[in-house]
């Protein structure tokens, strides 16, 4: 399975690249590295991911629509889509596209 982790470089979200991983799928991981949390950390969470040929970093913001649209393009379909950014605005601000209408 091919697996898109948003927040993927956090505490939480790094963990769970590894086990999907671990688990054979292929993992994109989304994360921008702000200095909410210490990048410095970030980088040393995905340290083991990075090793892996089924994993692929994309280090942008997730409020690039431009970024987003041409991710998208290119690694749909059949991706599953993992949402852990956890900053309140972001959250809010792409809680949008995450309806079903």
């Amino acid at each position: 399975m091919r697996i898109l982790v948003t927040g993927g470089a956090g505490f939480i979200g790094s963990h769970l690249c590894e086990r999907l991983l671990n688990d054979g799928n292929t993992v994109y991981c989304w994360d921008n590295f702000n200095d909410y949390y210490d990048p410095n950390l970030k980088r040393k969470n995905l340290a083991s991911a990075l090793k892996n040929p089924r994993f692929f970093l994309f280090e942008q913001d997730i409020l690039d629509l431009p970024a987003l649209h041409n991710f998208f393009e290119n690694h749909h379909p059949k991706l599953s889509c993992i949402w852990l950014q956890g900053q309140e605005s972001v959250l809010r601000y792409n809680s949008r596209f995450c309806t079903n209408k």
